[in-house]
């Protein structure tokens, strides 16, 4: 069943772990963008919660899963490999669309 196994993905440590890698270059690279970029406060306030390990990266998954139809005929093509065979490049364009949003939903998190 393809929505168990893409929560079966979002639950996986090494596919967690991607995400949080990937996730962190993205964090660093907000870190040092311009101040005046438009929501950068927000985005600076979820890059330095990502650097202090409180983000949940396997609800980040999830979103990430969920929200991208490539990714999901991905997992959904080869199930038992968790998400391995999804390329970081994926992965990497998925949390560039949805930095911002990850940004305002963790606004209120200290």
């Amino acid at each position: 069943m393809a929505v168990l196994d893409r929560i079966a993905t979002a639950r996986d440590d090494a596919f967690a772990a991607r995400v949080a890698m990937i996730l962190m270059t993205s964090c660093v690279n907000v870190a040092n963008e311009d101040p005046t970029y438009e929501n950068h406060a927000n985005r600076l306030h979820f890059a330095q919660l990502h650097f202090r390990a409180a983000v949940n990266t396997k609800a980040l998954a999830a979103a990430i899963i969920a929200n991208n139809t490539t990714i999901q005929g991905e997992i959904d093509s080869a199930p038992t490999q968790l998400g391995a065979n999804v390329p970081d490049s994926d992965l990497e364009y998925v949390i560039g669309g949805l930095f911002d949003n990850f940004a305002n939903a963790y606004a209120s998190v200290s």
